[in-house]
């Protein structure tokens, strides 16, 4: 299984975003996998984990700027990832999963500062 992969899943958006995008979204967007995803999904995607944390911390900002569901467009991540690596992750249930662990995570730290 090759595990390297060329272009992102939202490489459109990651032009502007990708030189731009805080190391503390990609540290929250990993925690946030370790919390949410099941064992077999984080096994699954293998030496790519910081590379989806990365891709769905371009989805925060683009759901942000844009006003897009990112339930949404970390499912794209998640499909973009299957395609690519030839896996069958349930993509909508670990995007929403995804998606309600970094709304709590965001509520802690606004609660923090």
């Amino acid at each position: 299984m090759d595990t390297k992969l060329a272009v992102g899943p939202l490489e459109s958006h990651a032009d502007d975003g990708q030189e731009n995008l805080p190391s503390h979204l990609v540290a929250t967007m990993w925690l946030c996998m370790l919390t949410s995803l099941d064992t077999d999904s984080l096994e699954a995607l293998g030496d790519c984990n910081m590379a989806v944390a990365f891709d769905l911390g371009i989805a925060v900002q683009v759901a942000d700027e844009e006003k897009l569901p990112l339930a949404e467009l970390m499912a794209e991540v998640f499909e973009f990832y299957n395609e690519k690596m030839d896996l069958s992750l349930p993509s909508a249930k670990l995007a929403v999963a995804m998606a309600g662990s970094y709304q709590r995570a965001q509520e802690v730290q606004h609660r923090v500062h």
